[in-house]
């Protein structure tokens, strides 16, 4: 097909912006298919570093719980403590009352 010497610019101008516009929608094609997987590889981190983080967060639920059951454990023989310290107090006073009477006793034969 023979063109006129009329429209033989304007046709490689239109080719040359068609050309140039195709380039662009490939590189834009393919700056979009760069942002995806980019956008993918940046969840596939906040996935592991949230993955990582649960983890963590059990384990130190774990040692809470180990602490609550050795908190309870040590309240449990702080309450036996209690306890036998009440029984003790109760003997001293009888101890007490035992060395108030040897005292008089011994104040009673002194003054005789």
């Amino acid at each position: 097909m023979n063109m006129s010497p009329l429209t033989e610019p304007r046709s490689e101008k239109y080719m040359k912006n068609l050309v140039g516009r195709a380039d662009i929608e490939n590189a834009l094609v393919r700056l979009d298919k760069l942002t995806q997987e980019e956008t993918r590889m940046a969840i596939s981190q906040v996935w592991k570093a949230t993955r990582r983080i649960d983890e963590r967060v059990a384990s130190v639920d774990e040692g809470v719980t180990s602490v609550g059951q050795r908190v309870a454990s040590i309240d449990g023989r702080v309450a036996n403590i209690d306890e036998r310290m009440a029984g003790i107090d109760d003997r001293l006073a009888v101890v007490d009352e035992t060395v108030r009477a040897f005292d008089d006793r011994a104040e009673t034969i002194d003054g005789t």
